[in-house]
């Protein structure tokens, strides 16, 4: 049954770095973006506390490919390529976030 959580996180951050990119080429502004990848590095924190910085570091690569893949299609580069570029740090203090809270909760 180890493999049930893997899954889920593997969904997840698949899931949560798709939005991003999607978010990031079709958004005119950076707010939706980060905020998507904010909150799924939470989640990744929260169900995942020991090893969630592996998953975010994943979703990051993600973010980063599907930026190189979608980027002639974006409505505004500069936004698409400044959302890709700073979306590290929202996407890891988000996963630390996440971890702090399951120690709280």
């Amino acid at each position: 049954m180890k493999t049930l959580p893997i899954l889920r996180n593997l969904l997840l951050t698949c899931a949560a770095a798709g939005l991003a990119v999607w978010l990031a080429h079709s958004s005119s502004t950076v707010h939706l973006p980060l905020l998507s990848l904010v909150l799924g590095s939470g989640l990744l924190g929260f169900f995942e506390p020991k090893r969630g910085w592996i998953w975010v570091l994943l979703m990051i690569a993600l973010v980063f490919a599907g930026y190189f893949v979608v980027h002639p299609n974006a409505s505004d580069p500069s936004t698409a390529e400044f959302a890709t570029y700073v979306s590290p740090f929202p996407a890891l203090l988000g996963g630390l976030l996440g971890r702090l809270s399951r120690n709280i909760l």
